[in-house]
């Protein structure tokens, strides 16, 4: 059947599943879950669809990474389009599986840049609030592949943006948080998102490497961010909030 789907044989495809329909989603269905969505092959993954969830395959997940098919669906990179994605998020896959890497779905969407399927997802109501193993939240993510777009959705859902890098893997950001993602971009919208969109006040004291947000934009001499976070700071002291 592997092979089948590797060679977009689709009249094959169609008869051994008329022929047997309970193998294939009792016996195969797992199988062919993860190959048609290798192959990012639409049609072949359409005559399957009722399968996968009459065998109540749809959540599983791949022995060496522990991601699910839209994990799977989401490694495709920019140029080449997850066309199994939307189906999947339409056929009911649970949104929250996380991989051994402690990675959701919108991980891998930022990560590929699949900016308009990571909106859908936050839209959702994918979990937002989850650090993977490299510290990295969907927001830092978000951050620092400047979409300015999933950004805003995650500051909208109520995303926290005071979650800290812990990972010892991570050393040279130790503690670092959205903020000082941000900073590091030298993305005024994003800072600004992030200072006064939310509806989470961004911690301005919080450090990474001992460092505050302020003093990474000082030391990268990111003038125009470093006057934003000042004045945001001073505010705050004075009781104003915002910049």
């Amino acid at each position: 059947m592997e092979r089948i789907i590797s060679s977009h044989d689709i009249t094959t495809l169609q008869y051994a599943v008329d022929q047997d329909p309970d193998k294939i989603a009792f016996r195969w269905g797992t199988t062919l879950l993860f190959s048609v969505i290798q192959v990012n092959e639409r049609t072949m993954f359409n005559i399957l669809a009722p399968h996968f969830v009459r065998g109540g395959v749809l959540n599983s997940v791949t022995q060496d990474t522990g991601g699910s098919a839209l994990h799977v669906a989401l490694q495709h990179r920019v140029r080449t389009v997850p066309i199994l994605a939307w189906p999947l998020m339409q056929l009911g896959i649970d949104l929250n599986i996380v991989s051994f890497e402690r990675r959701t779905a919108l991980h891998e969407a930022l990560e590929h840049g699949h900016s308009d399927l990571a909106v859908k997802l936050i839209e959702m109501g994918i979990n937002i609030d989850i650090i993977d193993t490299h510290g990295l939240t969907e927001l830092m993510l978000a951050i620092t592949n400047e979409a300015v777009e999933v950004v805003h959705a995650l500051l909208a859902r109520g995303v926290n943006v005071n979650l800290r890098d812990e990972t010892s893997s991570s050393f040279n950001w130790s503690s670092r948080t959205a903020l000082h993602c941000a900073v590091r971009t030298n993305n005024i919208d994003i800072i600004d998102a992030i200072l006064n969109r939310g509806s989470q006040r961004p911690d301005l004291s919080a450090t990474e490497n001992h460092l505050m947000a302020v003093q990474v934009a000082e030391m990268l001499r990111f003038d125009n961010i470093q006057a934003m976070l000042t004045t945001a700071m001073n505010n705050i002291g004075a009781g104003l909030g915002g910049v």
